[in-house]
């Protein structure tokens, strides 16, 4: 299939690199590998899908709040200029994040509190995924400057989430290990 003309206001955004967006978007065949990437953020961080998912021919990847409706726009071509997984991870993590945290994007940068939620949600889903802290970390200065935010304050919202999300799966072990040995937790109490 070709190329279909899609009506989406995208004044309500954030776009991952660059601010301009095309005049007319089109959407495209989706893109398995990247669909792929958006079903595991999703599952790992037990988030419901609450935007389309569209490849179309935006510079790089995009949140847009468009009405009532969230998308998530996204360009193959850009992907495949971008061979390292965790900032590939990372870039989606980013405009997953804003949907997941309900932000209304009310103009073309998104807000200083929205970006630093937004980023805390990649931490959050890079550590769920499977990216190793130091990969993590090095993503950060892998990103571009947004709404003013520079990479080390980014580094810090990014841990700050792959922390909160680290210490989750502590505690998850530690609640498993407990159903498994009841008896023994029992015994020991005085």
């Amino acid at each position: 299939s070709g190329q279909d003309y899609i009506e989406i206001n995208t004044t309500h955004r954030c776009i991952y690199h660059g601010t301009a967006m095309p005049d007319e978007l089109y959407s495209f065949e989706a893109s398995d590998s990247i669909e792929q990437l958006k079903d595991d953020i999703l599952k790992k961080t037990a988030q419901v899908q609450n935007f389309e998912f569209i490849c179309s021919n935006v510079p790089s990847v995009a949140a847009v709040v468009d009405k009532n409706k969230r998308y998530v726009l996204y360009s193959r071509k850009f992907f495949s200029t971008q061979p390292d997984l965790a900032l590939r991870y990372a870039m989606l993590a980013h405009e997953i994040g804003h949907h997941a945290n309900k932000h209304e994007l009310k103009g073309e940068i998104p807000t200083e509190s929205e970006e630093m939620e937004a980023d805390e949600f990649v931490g959050y889903a890079l550590c769920l995924t499977g990216v190793p802290a130091v990969l993590a970390e090095k993503v950060a200065a892998q990103l571009p400057l947004a709404s003013g935010i520079d990479s080390s304050d980014r580094r810090i919202d990014i841990m700050r989430g792959f922390m909160r999300a680290e210490a989750s799966l502590r505690n998850a072990e530690h609640a498993a290990w407990f159903e498994e040995n009841v008896n023994e937790v029992i015994k020991n109490f005085p």
